[in-house]
């Protein structure tokens, strides 16, 4: 590497281009050209198999090199350059090395390397009020995706607006969304004692204006980014998160479709108009002990009279926070992380999501 490095120290194009013939620059040329050519396609490739950025640009500026060795009649040679006495020794393949470098350099310098690297998902704090409260929320959004996407909603757990919630709203950027965690409590407040997150989540869900209210105002603020499109929303929430994703349903709130991930699944109170129109998906663990099977079925009967299309997707033996892989940290019993059902219940949660923006 370090042979490598002081290599490309001392690279002089313009000293290195004069000494080709005129099928060698034509090579050299065509390479770059063609290598511009098909990044895109390279790119693509490389980030949509998981392969990333530069995986993809190596690929392109290769395949542009070999096409422009094939064009100008050339053999391809595909060898590293040999070192004697700590230096390289120029030999016949080492012509295509040196020129697969200087695609390379000329390559990223044309297509602008920086811009690569930085594409990707950025973050940031949002604060914001509602009433007489101070909230703090996070959004997340991928700058590598060109034009206005569907805004998904993120409500965190009762413990709070913390990593979870975060990394959620990242993941859901890396899929193509903008995404901003809504701060459900205010000023950012976060616990990890069952007791106090209790007590704040009793606290908000008691006024149900209230908390459609906090709900609402983060729908609007993710709304208004100007990489949303605004009429393409949704929600999901994850345990007290997915009992308000369908405060959000209830209270009218205009999104299509919402998840909720081993939520409390409450009851519509009918104080305001139900949006029947959104669509629900709730993923919920079959050994969940803080839900009966007779309150499943009067939230079931609920939907079906207000008309709402839903489905109830049931993982044996999750219990409940089935998703968070830190479930099993807080001494809850009765929660407890499962890894299949998480990567299960994501996937389910991608395919509602292809539906509700096609």
């Amino acid at each position: 590497m370090t042979n490598c490095r002081e290599y490309l120290k001392t690279f002089n194009f313009k000293e290195n281009i004069e000494g080709l013939t005129s099928h060698e620059r034509g090579d050299v040329l065509a390479g770059i050209t063609l290598a511009m050519l098909v990044f895109p396609l390279g790119l693509t490739f490389g980030v949509v198999f998981g392969l990333g950025a530069i995986v993809g640009m190596w690929s392109a500026v290769a395949a542009g090199l070999v096409a422009g060795r094939v064009a100008e009649g050339l053999p391809v040679r595909l060898a590293l350059p040999t070192l004697k006495n700590n230096t390289f020794t120029p030999n016949l393949e080492f012509k295509l090395t040196r020129y697969l470098w200087q695609t390379l350099l000329l390559a990223l310098l044309f297509l602008g390397l920086p811009n690569v690297i930085e594409a990707k998902v950025q973050s940031k704090l949002v604060p914001y009020t509602y009433g007489e409260t101070s909230f703090k929320g996070f959004l997340a959004w991928d700058d590598s995706v060109k034009g206005k996407r569907p805004g998904v909603l993120v409500v965190h757990e009762w413990w709070g607006l913390n990593d979870y919630a975060r990394i959620r709203a990242e993941q859901l950027a890396a899929l193509g969304y903008v995404a901003f965690a809504v701060d459900m409590y205010g000023k950012g407040k976060v616990t990890t004692h069952p007791e106090k997150a209790g007590e704040w989540a009793k606290l908000t869900s008691s006024n149900v204006d209230e908390w459609q209210g906090r709900a609402e105002k983060g729908l609007k603020l993710l709304q208004a980014d100007p990489n949303v499109e605004p009429t393409q929303l949704a929600a999901i929430g994850y345990c007290f998160g997915g009992a308000t994703v369908m405060q959000l349903v209830y209270g009218g709130a205009p999104v299509k479709g919402v998840v909720s991930f081993h939520g409390s699944l409450p009851l519509p109170s009918h104080s305001k108009p139900i949006n029947n129109s959104a669509k629900v998906l709730i993923a919920h663990g079959a050994s969940d002990p803080f839900l009966t099977a007779n309150h499943i079925q009067k939230f079931q009967a609920a939907l079906d009279t207000a008309e709402i299309d839903w489905q109830m997707v049931l993982f044996s033996g999750a219990q409940h926070s089935f998703t968070n892989p830190t479930a099993d940290q807080y001494g809850l019993k009765g929660a407890k992380y499962q890894k299949q059902a998480d990567q299960r219940s994501w996937l389910h949660m991608k395919q509602f999501f292809e539906e509700l923006f096609p």
